[in-house]
């Protein structure tokens, strides 16, 4: 659910989105499409897709393109209409947990800070200027001091926008504890009881009061949604209260004001002209946005009704999950009428396993089920060797500096990331890195008899299997192995061995969940393919397709599941560790009655994450970090299968579009669009 609140709070694009911080989208190393008046010529390196003799598609990468911006010039007026593929879940900001909610919650809160698009760079959005000082966290003295507002801000209803409203968004934080939002896990860092973390100065400055050291500040501590004290101060309880039946409806103090929706079919939002200061101190935003009359969002059925309606001119762009199919975005680009934005995806695409169940409690069998995914298959197959790279750890490509070196590379070996163990007491030790790789053709998803039987041996001799494994006679129907045999686990049939949350064997086949094709086409078909070659290797597995909106719950509140695949969207600054891979957020005894974001309940970087929350400077967290993805692809809590290229065509109606790294129908391209003449 990929996703957009991205920056480093959380979670923008794809199947599921985390996050309440820094509301606008994420870049690295992008730029600006039509965001001027001026008509200038932008160099770029990009792919070009054309279509062969055959039907397929081939790649050519230019050195240099040539991109103009704002063509023809623009007009004020007009209301491009963006399709998403799902429909919001809901509009409260605090349980919303899907990208498809966050599209249209985005466009209406106010949101403290924000990030460049080009540069990655934190930038002022409510607040103008602060004092950072994290030696003073744990003391008396503010860790963030003189944080300034805006004194020019309203919420839609008319009603100023205050530091009293930042205050109380804080406390009710803390009090509510709304577990699906990075912003809570970050509230907690600040001292005291709910309400002592921040002091108001006056009516437009708070000093900010940390217990200790938070990553997060920036996005999650000052980029949270500001609510509006006079209406959310009568909510006692936040998951009872439902913006969409409310009389006062979803009440923001951001760019765009909701004016009229039929909740499952399109949602209709005008700008905000009198409220909303902000676009002209914005030099990736044009002066005087939103030049537009309004935004229309319309929920199609499919991912494919959505495609064909953006090529049939019906409306002027969508978001889905992974971008446009290649085929559809080869028809706009022959197509002059649309222009075909190509970035790599913020996130990564991902199958996770619960770990409170045997066998998924082994690191053996874990890395047996990721050495036994085809992941060449994915790229060269579903996305034809342009929509997608490979996916491996829990950082993507784009942020190298981030990353170990490439599996491949260190398989085998030992590795211990360069200056980690200076920001620890005692020396890390190495990690031994597994030799993951597919033991059969790579690009074929199929294991011949010789392969299997490597496979198999792969998981029955592993050095660190907490189980004993070994292949016997069939009692399901379900496998099609040559040698006729089925998985054992500690002398018991896989179906007996295999356990659920509270330890109860007997739970029969292993379950793997994921998402309908009409929601995400490729996800459904690797789904069947690891599927299939489960069964071929003599597991009884059984698909079961759930669409998101089912999924979500499922997975994230009651860690009902044995494997699922989804996608995060993620942001550049690599906060998502401590909740996507820590015990921060996990519910690790499936007590909780509300979502976290580590439903696998994976616990084994825990002291390595916790170390690098404590890290207020960015530039000293790469070391630890390098640590953290060997760890996580070492114990396998989850196989990171591709991260997408994404491909978004959009009708040259409107100019203006904001890209960079993840998606381009964004927040920042909503504010900048332009009609063109």
């Amino acid at each position: 659910m990929t996703d957009d609140i991205s920056n480093d709070s959380g979670f923008d694009r794809r199947k599921f989105l985390a996050g309440l911080g820094a509301g606008a989208a994420a870049g690295l190393a992008g730029c600006t499409d039509g965001g001027s008046d001026s008509g200038t010529a932008t160099d770029t390196e990009t792919d070009v897709m054309t279509t062969t003799e055959d039907g397929g598609t081939t790649t050519t990468q230019t050195e240099t393109q040539t991109t103009t911006e704002d063509p023809g010039g623009v007009q004020p007026g007009g209301k491009p209409v963006v399709g998403l593929q799902v429909s919001p879940a809901t509009l409260n900001p605090l349980q919303a947990g899907s990208v498809y909610s966050f599209y249209i919650i985005n466009a209406v809160m106010l949101y403290g800070t924000t990030t460049h698009p080009e540069t990655t760079d934190f930038e002022p959005w409510a607040f103008t200027d602060w004092e950072l000082n994290p030696d003073n966290a744990g003391s008396d003295e503010p860790t963030i001091a003189n944080a300034t507002l805006r004194d020019d801000l309203e919420f839609h209803d008319g009603e100023a926008v205050t530091a009293e409203d930042y205050a109380f968004s804080a406390q009710y934080f803390r009090e509510q504890q709304p577990t699906e939002s990075l912003t809570a896990a970050a509230h907690n860092n600040m001292r005291g009881e709910p309400g002592d973390g921040v002091e108001v100065i006056d009516d437009q400055t708070v000093d900010i009061y940390l217990a200790q050291k938070e990553q997060r500040w920036f996005t999650n501590i000052l980029g949270y949604p500001i609510l509006p004290e006079h209406i959310w101060s009568d909510v006692d309880d936040f998951t009872t209260y439902s913006p969409r039946e409310a009389d006062e409806g979803l009440v923001g103090a951001g760019a765009w004001e909701l004016v009229d929706f039929n909740w499952e079919n399109w949602y209709e939002l005008e700008p905000a002209y009198d409220t909303f200061p902000m676009a002209g101190d914005a030099d990736w935003i044009r002066d005087d946005a939103p030049i537009l009359d309004g935004l229309r969002f319309e929920v199609f059925g499919s991912k494919n009704q959505m495609e064909q309606a953006v090529l049939n001119g019906d409306i002027d762009a969508g978001f889905s999950a992974g971008g446009f199919t290649v085929n559809t975005a080869v028809q706009a680009q022959n197509d002059d009428q649309f222009t075909v934005h190509q970035s790599q995806e913020s996130g990564y695409n991902h199958i996770s396993y619960n770990l409170r169940r045997v066998p998924f409690d082994d690191v053996a069998f874990r890395q047996f089920l990721n050495k036994t995914f085809d992941k060449t298959w994915v790229v060269e197959q579903p996305y034809s060797n342009i929509g997608a790279v490979e996916g491996d750890y829990a950082v993507i490509p784009a942020l190298e500096s981030w990353r170990p070196p490439a599996p491949g590379e260190i398989a085998g070996q030992r590795y211990k990331s360069d200056g980690v163990d200076e920001y620890f007491d005692s020396p890390r030790q190495e990690i031994e890195m597994p030799d993951l790789s597919f033991p059969g053709e790579p690009g074929s998803f199929n294991l011949g008899e010789d392969a299997i039987q490597e496979a198999r041996d792969f998981l029955i001799n592993h050095p660190d299997a907490k189980h004993d494994y070994s292949f016997g006679e069939a009692q399901t129907s379900l496998t099609t192995a040559p040698d006729g045999q089925e998985l054992y686990v500690n002398g018991e049939h896989i179906t007996e061995a295999h356990t659920d949350n509270d330890g109860n064997g007997g739970q029969g086949p292993l379950v793997y969940s994921f998402q309908p094709p009409q929601e995400d086409l490729y996800q459904a078909r690797y789904g069947q393919q690891q599927t299939g070659l489960l069964k071929k290797l003599g597991v009884p597995v059984e698909p079961k397709v759930k669409t998101i909106n089912a999924q979500i719950p499922t997975v994230y509140v009651q860690e009902d599941f044995d494997m699922y695949s989804m996608g995060w969207g993620l942001g550049v600054n690599v906060t998502h560790l401590s909740s996507l891979y820590s015990s921060e957020g996990a519910d690790l005894d499936s007590t909780l009655d509300t979502g976290k974001f580590n439903p696998m309940g994976y616990t084994g970087a825990d002291e390595l994450i916790f170390r690098d929350l404590e890290f207020m400077d960015f530039n000293k967290r790469q070391p630890v970090v390098r640590q953290v993805c060997a760890q996580v692809y070492k114990d396998a809590p989850t196989n990171i299968s591709d991260v997408s290229n994404l491909l978004e065509p959009t009708n040259n109606r409107f100019t203006g579009w904001v890209g960079g790294l993840g998606t381009t129908i964004n927040q920042d391209s909503f504010l900048n669009l332009a009609q063109t003449q």
